[in-house]
Order: C-alpha cells, then structure tokens, then sequence
C-alpha cells in the first residue's frame, strides 16, 4: 500500500470519526456530562490545565537557555528543538482553524459566550472570529499530541508514557466537557499530522544535507 492511499484511508476515517460524533454523539455525551457535574471533579482539571501548562513552561525554559547558549557560545543539544517547531507550529495552525469554522463552546467561558449546555446553541459560524467561537479544533488536545509524538520521536523508549500523557488530557477535555468528543478527535488528528509533516521535514533535510561519503 502507497502512503498517499495509507493517508487517504486514514483521513477519510478521521474526518468519519467527526462527523459521526457531532451528527450523533456531541450533544448527548455534554449533556450527560453536565448533568452528572463532572466538572467538579477537580484531579481532571489538573490533568487538562495543569499538564499543557507545564509543558509550555519546559518548552520556553529550553528555548531560553539554548539561546543563552549560543550567545555564550556554547550550545547545547539541539535535538529537542523538532518538538518546539511541532508544538508552535499547532499552536498557530489551530488557531486559525477555529476561525475558519468558528463553532460554539460546549459551555459559557468567555466574554458571556453563548454555549450549548446554557443557551442549547449548536454548530458552526464559519468565518466568525473571536473567542466565543473557538471551539473546534480542540487547541489543548492538538498542542499536547503535537509535542507528546515529537517526544516519542526523540525518545521512542518512553513512547508508554507519552501515550498516557496524550491520551490523558485529551479524555480530561471531554469528561469535563470543555470541548466536544469530535473537536477532541480533530484536535488530535491536527496535532499527530503536524508533528508528523515536521518530522518528515526535518528528517529529509538532514539526510539531504547531509555530505557523502567518497
């Protein structure tokens, strides 16, 4: 099987997965949540605000001090440098996304947002900016598998706990229903295809830069 028919397959199936969820599953999964308070249980919070936090603090703390090193001349590894691309380059990339599609919050968060659990408001305003209508893709879901699968790429070894951090705060995004299950889902995919394109990327350009041998 060709890649591009592999992405096809794989795309097809994604973009499958989200329309099933938000035709037959985004409502009623909110609302069951909702109805049994499952945003006051507050280990998840930790999970969905403290661990994204926590990696945009590791994140920026590494670019600073390979900055520093190379004003003093003396740089440090590199090689984790890949998963900074990965992870600002989601950050940009679904933020313009949500513009484009412009959807409703599961609930009211923002500047008196209407949502659907408090005004049972549903859908897409495409092409609306502004924080109200920031939903879909899931941002936090997208950043944290961007940089969890640029972590496995450089230490395959620890892939276990890459995939529970990933997979941790994408279901705490649901269960305390700041995102429906299908934003979750395209947050993910957004964020596993970035990390993804960048590796290819910068995988190709070494072995293209690379000299050879005579």
């Amino acid at each position: 099987m060709s890649n591009t028919l592999k992405y096809l397959i794989i795309s097809t199936f994604i973009i499958a997965l989200v329309c099933l969820s938000y035709y037959y599953l985004d409502r009623s999964i909110v609302t069951w949540l909702h109805a049994h308070h499952t945003r006051q249980w507050h280990a998840l919070h930790w999970i969905s605000d403290g661990i994204p936090r926590a990696l945009c603090i590791a994140l920026t703390g590494y670019c600073l001090i390979y900055a520093l090193s190379i004003m003093l001349s003396k740089p440090i590894g590199s090689a984790a440098l890949p998963v900074v691309y990965t992870t600002a380059s989601t950050f940009f990339v679904k933020s313009f996304i949500k513009k484009i599609f412009g959807r409703y919050w599961t609930g009211t968060f923002v500047c008196n947002n209407p949502s659907f659990v408090r005004d049972h408001v549903y859908g897409f305003n495409w092409f609306t900016s502004g924080s109200a209508y920031e939903s879909f893709p899931s941002g936090t879901t997208a950043i944290t598998v961007a940089c969890m699968v640029g972590l496995h790429r450089l230490y395959p070894g620890m892939s276990w706990l890459w995939a529970i951090i990933g997979i941790a705060v994408a279901l705490s995004q649901i269960v305390l229903y700041y995102h429906f299950l299908s934003d979750v889902i395209a947050g993910a995919a957004l964020g596993g295809l970035i990390a993804h394109a960048i590796h290819h990327h910068c995988t190709h350009a070494t072995t293209y830069h690379s000299p050879q041998k005579s």
